[in-house]
């Protein structure tokens, strides 16, 4: 394996903590095992992805909880159109 490939398992999995790379790691071996019968596939998968983790959780995989708490708490939050009713005694 090339340098870059650390270096790739490390920004997907999350290069702000000591858990990213070994969560990185584990996730892109079994996705290069998968496609081990398409070895001209596995470059481009990397890139793929590596594109994606950085525009997308630029915290990488070890983020992605926090993000999507943080997403569904401002989607809860966000407060529900309601119909004004006309206030007794007006025209």
């Amino acid at each position: 394996a090339s340098s870059v490939n650390y270096v790739i398992y490390m920004v997907v999995g999350g290069v702000g903590s000591l858990l990213g790379p070994m969560v990185g790691a584990p996730i892109l071996t079994i996705a290069r095992e998968l496609l081990a019968g398409f070895p001209y596939y596995v470059g481009l998968l990397f890139g793929g992805v590596l594109v994606v983790v950085l525009l997308f959780m630029p915290e990488g995989f070890i983020g992605l909880p926090r993000q999507l708490i943080s997403l569904f708490g401002k989607l809860r939050r966000t407060p529900r159109p309601t119909e004004e009713r006309p206030q007794p005694g007006s025209p």
